[in-house]
C-alpha cells in the first residue's frame, strides 16, 4: 500500500455491525454488560471499553505531528547551538519559554539566527519578534496553558483536564473568544498508553466544546510532552521504553506537537540523550508510519 497518503482504513475494511460486534465484545470477555466490561484506574473515574465520537465535536482525524524541542536561553550561544543540533536531528520547530527575567536582546538575538523555526511560549508580548521571519508565533502568558508543573506535583488524568477546561475557559472568556491565534496547551503525558491516548483526546474534544460556545476562531493546539516525572534517576535505559509509550499515547491521542525529554533528563542531560528523544519521534513517524493513518 502507497504510503505518501494518509491511510483511510474505512476504504479497506467494510464497516461492522456495531450490535454484533458488541454481542462478540462482551462474549469474547465473558461479561453481560458494557458496564462490567469497564475498568477504574486507581484514583480516576470509571472507563467504559467503547465510545462513540460526539456528532459534530472535533476529534483527531488528521494525520501528522510536528516534532518540538525545548531550548534553554543560558546564553544566546548555547541556544543556537542547541536549534543547530536539533535541526540537525531532524527537529521540525523549537520552543523557548520566555519569563519578565529572559533579556530581549538575546532573545530578538536568538530569533533572527535561529536554523528551525521557533515558537515562544509564556511571558508577555515582545516588541517586534513576531516581524521576525524565523519566529512562528508567540503564546504569552494569556494564551498559554502549561499543565506541566501540575502533571509533576502529581494531578490525576481527571485533575489535569479540570484545571485545562478551566483555564481554557477563563482565557477565552478574557479575550471574549477572539484570540489573535490559537491558545496553546502543553500536557504531560505519562507511560501508561490507553489513558494518556484517552486522557488527550478527551482534552481536545472538550476544549473544542469549550472554544465553539466561545465562538472562537480557531482550535486550541495540543502540545504533548512526556512527563518528568516518569524518569528513574538509577536505570536510565528503562525511561527510554517509557518514554517511548508516552510518545505513542500522544500520537495516537491527537497530539499536535510532541516533544519527548532525554532519557538522562534527572542526571542533567546530554547530546545523546537529546539524539535519542528526536529518534524516538523519527521511528513513530519514519518506520511505524503513524503519522500516516487516520484515525
Amino acid at each position: 500500500m502507497e504510503l505518501s497518503q494518509p491511510l483511510n482504513l474505512r476504504s479497506q475494511f467494510p464497516d461492522a455491525d456495531l450490535a454484533a460486534w458488541e454481542r462478540q465484545f462482551l462474549s469474547d470477555l465473558g461479561v453481560n454488560s458494557m458496564v462490567d466490561a469497564g475498568w477504574a484506574p486507581p484514583g480516576e473515574v470509571p472507563a467504559a471499553p467503547l465510545t462513540r465520537r460526539p456528532e459534530g465535536i472535533y476529534c483527531p482525524s488528521t494525520p501528522g505531528w510536528e516534532y518540538v524541542e525545548d531550548v534553554r536561553l543560558d546564553t544566546a550561544g548555547q541556544a543556537i547551538e542547541a536549534l543547530q543540533q536539533a535541526a540537525e536531528g531532524g527537529a521540525d520547530a523549537g520552543v523557548l519559554k520566555l519569563a519578565d527575567s529572559v533579556d530581549a536582546e538575546e532573545v530578538r538575538s536568538l530569533c533572527r539566527d535561529t536554523p528551525i523555526p521557533i515558537v515562544l511560549a509564556g511571558g508577555s508580548r515582545p516588541e517586534g519578534l513576531l516581524d521576525l521571519e524565523r519566529v512562528r508565533g508567540h503564546y504569552p502568558d494569556d494564551c498559554y496553558i502549561d499543565l506541566s508543573g501540575w502533571g509533576q506535583a502529581g494531578a490525576s488524568l481527571c485533575q489535569l483536564g479540570a484545571i485545562a477546561f478551566s483555564a481554557l475557559a477563563s482565557a477565552l472568556d478574557r479575550h471574549s473568544g477572539r484570540t489573535a491565534h490559537p491558545i496553546l496547551i502543553e500536557a504531560p503525558v505519562r507511560h501508561e498508553l490507553f489513558h494518556g491516548a484517552a486522557f488527550l483526546r478527551a482534552l481536545r474534544i472538550g476544549a473544542a466544546r469549550i472554544a465553539r460556545e466561545f465562538d472562537a476562531p480557531t482550535q486550541p493546539i495540543i502540545r504533548a510532552s512526556t512527563c518528568q516525572t516518569i524518569l528513574m534517576e538509577r536505570d536510565l535505559h528503562t525511561n527510554l521504553i517509557r518514554t517511548t509509550t508516552a510518545a505513542v499515547a500522544s500520537v495516537l491521542g491527537g497530539a499536535d506537537w510532541l516533544t519527548v525529554h532525554p532519557h538522562d533528563t534527572t542526571t542533567g542531560g546530554s547530546a545523546s540523550g537529546r539524539r535519542l528523544a528526536r529518534n524516538v519521534a523519527h521511528l513513530l513517524r519514519h518506520e511505524s508510519h503513524l503519522d500516516k493513518v487516520a484515525d
